[in-house]
């Protein structure tokens, strides 16, 4: 097994496990690329709503956040949005509120009067 190492001038060494003699080195910026290797540490790993990513062995593994961690659905419909425990962003309540406003027009993100109809194009 080997372990990466990128140097300050964007330079990416290779190490031996063990006694840390350098086998090879790439110059400028490098990508790694490989079976089983998708990050060198935490910040290369995508973060998810409701999951954070930590780097372990040069793989990216997820972990579900705490029920109730507030979060983001992407929907403009729902007011309070919470992750549900199983890496999920789960949304509630509307931010559309009685007597003016009280239907919700998702794909216009705004709130509408009751005799007002929301006009949706599939795009």
């Amino acid at each position: 097994m080997f372990t990466f190492e990128v140097e300050g001038n964007g330079q990416l060494s290779f190490f031996t496990e063990g006694d840390g003699t350098r086998l090879s080195s790439l110059g400028g910026q490098a990508e790694v690329v490989g079976v089983g290797v998708n990050c060198l540490n935490d910040g290369d790993c995508e973060q998810i709503a409701c999951q954070t990513g930590t780097c372990v062995d040069y793989a990216c593994v997820y972990e579900n956040a705490e029920q109730g961690t507030p979060c983001d659905d992407g929907m403009f419909c729902t007011d309070t949005d919470e992750c549900d425990g199983n890496g999920s962003c789960v949304g509630s309540g509307t931010p559309c509120m009685l007597p003016l406003k009280p239907q919700c027009c998702e794909c216009q993100a705004l709130c509408i009067c009751d005799t007002c109809q929301c006009y949706c194009s599939e795009q």
